[in-house]
């Protein structure tokens, strides 16, 4: 089994951290469920362009061959 591939451990932190505060944002508004649907394509968003910034695709290593 593979580890995740060092190259993807930043953007996927960042990823985490932007569910958690959208989370946290709907927790305190009243509308967890909305903002967590709402949030999920702005972490993937961070993660592409993260690693992008990093690597030069947006893609995680797995699938940039």
């Amino acid at each position: 089994m593979q580890g995740i591939h060092p190259a993807d451990r930043l953007p996927l932190v960042t990823a985490a951290v932007v569910m958690v505060a959208v989370n946290a944002a709907g927790f305190f508004i009243g509308t967890t469920i909305y903002m967590s649907i709402l949030g999920a394509p702005l972490a993937v968003a961070a993660f592409g362009l993260l690693r992008y910034l990093d690597d030069g695709t947006p893609y995680p290593a797995a699938l940039s061959g």
